[in-house]
């Protein structure tokens, strides 16, 4: 009789048990289903399971744009794609695969060996913030490419030639950068500015003829611009970034 009620227990339990899991999985197959695009777009606080503190989702005309920072500060960047509720991530530090979830404000990233926990500011990405996230993204990628130190951008007003004959004021902003090496000379500083436009290329940038000298570089991609300038005795590299309106 005990072995009988035993088994009878057990039995309970697993139907129970089997309850639970279909409840659960059919509350993610519905969160699955209900989250879209719009939903993640925005700023989000990280509560748990990365190192950065920030994570941004943008939709820049067809551009989806990722980037984190930690203590205030670009930590990584690149783009991401969300495709049935599954979202990839593709930056310089990697590709990554997250389920997404989402439950009471609280956004979830569950990876193989990672589970990430957002939950959204209540603020949204102005327009001049957004271009300048796209440039510490650059930045970012620039200062390890190119061996190059950056401080924090400042609003600038610079010039850019439509055509040989007329020119348009670009509010962007500016930075200087040095080169990490102490033993720096113009042949080092040319080396760091090739690199850089190497990168931009990569990144689709085009080399514009009106704004690139012998002294400047200048490059475009879209409505943006960037011009690269450096002729002082300091081994100072500028860098100026904009957008075409």
């Amino acid at each position: 009789m005990k072995k009988f009620l035993i088994l009878i227990l057990i039995g309970l339990l697993l139907i129970s048990f089997a309850g639970c899991s279909k409840t659960r999985n059919e509350k993610e197959k519905k969160n699955l289903k209900t989250i879209k695009l719009n939903d993640i777009l925005g700023i989000w606080k990280v509560i748990s399971g990365a190192d950065a503190q920030q994570y941004e989702f943008q939709k820049d005309g067809t551009d989806l744009l990722f980037f984190s920072y930690a203590n205030e500060r670009p930590w990584d960047s690149g783009t991401f794609e969300f495709k049935n509720g599954t979202l990839f991530i593709s930056t310089g530090q990697g590709q990554y695969e997250y389920k997404v979830l989402f439950e009471n404000n609280e956004l979830f990233l569950i990876g193989k060996n990672e589970k990430i926990i957002l939950i959204k500011e209540n603020k949204k990405i102005k327009a001049n913030e957004a271009l300048l996230n796209r440039f510490n993204a650059i930045l970012g990628n620039l200062e390890s490419l190119a061996s190059i130190e950056s401080g924090d951008p400042t609003s600038s007003e610079f010039q850019w030639k439509i055509d040989k004959d007329s020119k348009e004021n670009i509010n962007g902003y500016s930075v200087i950068c040095t080169l990490s090496d102490t033993d720096v000379d113009f042949e080092k500083v040319n080396e760091a500015i090739k690199t850089i436009c190497d990168y931009l290329e990569g990144l689709d940038y085009k080399s514009d003829e009106f704004n690139s000298t012998e002294l400047q570089e200048g490059y475009i991609s879209d409505s943006y611009i960037m011009t690269i300038f450096s002729g002082n005795e300091n081994y100072d590299i500028k860098i100026n970034f904009g957008e075409l309106k």
